[in-house]
């Protein structure tokens, strides 16, 4: 009886054993699972914010700041007479308001205004009464904020910091953002093809053009408004209220402007609304909404579209005399007592003069778009175009202009029509020459001469009418006039 149960005894302690030794791996396996699984995801960082002002209160929620205040928060330096940080219940700060006409300053621009808004949390600031900003469009930034702005003084006090989690990612982040604002685009001048003609009408130098914009300053957008606000996370810059923008040699008022950013964190396209009128030096378009694309300076307005096109005069000769002084303008067409009068009356004389400095083209449609690259402006929609006596309508125009701006050929497509003094064209198509007012219309074209008085019936080819007032079509297929 003793032998057995010494020996139950025995199977127990190895069962006991065993069972001891399985639960022992149970829980290293356990262990070592639970070890390998991914720790939890991090915080976003943030980065932490460096306040320096003459005096600090500071409160369960918020930060006062005043006298000389100096904020730094990752690449942005604001400079104001006074702050006030806003914190929430874990103590993370949510927004920052400066007020006193404060200035911000990072690597690409520049804003300043009455108030400025921080809003730490999403990234978006708003820059209320007589807001200021510019920002670089393209070329190289200097990401790094000067020695000047960034030294601290050795009487200054300490700045307190505003912790954030995960700060120690804060370099890494720092570096990305560096290395992003330092992508610079680049500009190819693609020469263009006239819709109407065919023909290449590119006469812009693209390589010059680009070798200029890699040695010059950096381009700036420089904007002007009531109130500016600046959404980091979603790429949107809007502007409101009494706008003023300006680009290169653009100058453009609106009343709401939009830019919209692209990858590289630089803007690529503005948006006017409103009430806009643009200047490209002395040439005015003014529509209810104008695109310009930044990098290649193209012009899309739309809505009630009036452009202006100033002609330049040409330059004086040697003597002081115009190099055109024989040029005529007319106002209606002369008759042979107009011919052998020596001076001309005291209103035609002064109407004439008028017409001669105003050398302006007009163009009128529906929407318009300008290619400084190719030297075109496309308008669509009711086109009407006038130069001094002369007026065109059409469905479709496309203008081809000078590197200065200046209108050489007007192209209209569609049934159209052009009238000058006494003479009217329609075609299919009709090329109008600014310079020498010439007329070639091609495609079931039609000409009326309008008879002014009986002494013209001497001057007609025989079977026009000679009655006053008449008028004589012409049908063919092509029809070239020189004034």
């Amino acid at each position: 009886m003793g032998i057995l149960t010494s020996k139950s005894l025995k199977k127990s302690g190895l069962l006991l054993a065993c069972l001891s030794l399985f639960f022992f791996h149970a829980v290293i396996f356990v262990s070592d699972t639970r070890a390998q699984a991914p720790p939890p995801a991090t915080p976003q960082a943030t980065g932490p914010i460096d306040i320096q002002a003459s005096e600090q209160d500071f409160a369960d929620d918020l930060v006062i700041a005043k006298g000389n205040v100096r904020v730094k928060y990752k690449d942005s330096l604001i400079l104001a007479p006074m702050a006030t940080l806003y914190r929430d219940q874990a103590g993370q700060p949510q927004k920052a308001i400066f007020t006193g006409h404060p200035t911000l300053t990072n690597a690409d621009s520049k804003m300043n205004a009455d108030t400025l808004i921080f809003e730490i949390a999403n990234s978006k600031i708003i820059a209320q009464g007589h807001a200021h900003s510019e920002v670089i469009s393209k070329g190289d930034t200097d990401t790094e904020i000067t020695p000047k702005t960034s030294s601290k003084s050795k009487n200054a006090k300490q700045p307190f910091k505003w912790p954030q989690a995960g700060d120690e990612n804060d370099g890494a982040t720092a570096s990305n953002d560096k290395q992003s604002d330092n992508s610079a685009s680049t500009t190819v001048a693609s020469s263009g093809t006239d819709t109407a003609t065919g023909e290449a009408t590119s006469s812009h130098g693209g390589k010059k053009a680009d070798k200029a914009d890699k040695n010059g300053p950096p381009e700036k957008i420089v904007t002007d408004s009531e109130v500016q606000e600046y959404d980091k996370v979603s790429g949107h810059f809007d502007a409101v209220g009494h706008v003023h923008c300006t680009h290169s040699d653009m100058s453009v008022f609106s009343e709401k402007l939009q830019l919209v950013y692209g990858t590289d964190n630089k803007p690529e396209t503005a948006l006017f609304s409103g009430h806009v009128s643009a200047f490209q030096g002395k040439n005015n378009t003014q529509a209810d909404m104008v695109t310009y694309y930044l990098s290649t300076k193209r012009l899309q307005a739309t809505g009630n579209v009036h452009s202006k096109v100033i002609q330049e005069k040409p330059p004086e000769s040697k003597d002081g005399k115009k190099s055109d002084s024989n040029k005529k303008v007319v106002g209606m067409a002369p008759g042979p007592g107009a011919a052998n009068a020596t001076t001309p009356a005291a209103g035609a004389g002064q109407t004439a003069k008028k017409m001669a400095d105003d050398d302006t083209v007009l163009i009128v449609s529906e929407a318009q778009d300008y290619s400084k690259e190719t030297g075109l402006m496309t308008a669509d929609g009711n086109v009407k175009v006038y130069y001094q006596d002369t007026v065109g309508m059409g469905p479709r125009a496309v203008m081809i202009r000078t590197p200065e701006g200046q209108a050489q050929k007007v192209i209209f497509s569609g049934r159209s029509q052009i009238t000058q003094p006494g003479k009217r064209w329609i075609a299919d198509k009709i090329t109008f020459t600014c310079a020498n007012k010439k007329v070639l219309a091609e495609g079931n074209t039609r000409a009326f001469i309008l008879q002014q008085n009986q002494n013209d019936s001497k001057h007609t080819s025989t079977g026009l009418a000679s009655k006053p007032n008449s008028s004589t079509a012409l049908s063919t297929s092509k029809i070239e006039a020189t004034r």
